[in-house]
């Protein structure tokens, strides 16, 4: 959840770098809430297991490369992680 007025902050932080931050771990979804509880910022994206998951996250996190900066003025208030498995029909199984 970042404080209001900060998603276009966000995106614009996000955008030059999503592209060499998907080759290390394919992103599958990446968006905002502008109903309900607003100002959360979502992303989700695919490992095959967690062990999967450290060593993808270790390798994007090299100094300079991710998490993007979040700018002047942004402030993330809270910040959730959750893991979820795909359903067995599910496109991302």
């Amino acid at each position: 959840t970042y404080g209001p007025g900060a998603i276009p902050k966000v995106i614009e932080a996000w955008s030059p770098r999503i592209k060499e931050r998907s080759a290390v771990s394919p992103l599958i979804f990446a968006g905002y809430t502008d109903i309900g509880d607003l100002n959360q910022w979502v992303h989700v994206w695919a490992y095959k297991n967690m062990g999967d998951r450290e060593a993808r996250r270790a390798q994007a996190m090299k100094p300079g490369q991710w998490p993007p900066p979040r700018g002047e003025g942004v402030v993330l208030h809270k910040q959730n992680s959750t893991f979820a498995v795909p359903a067995p029909w599910s496109p991302s199984r």
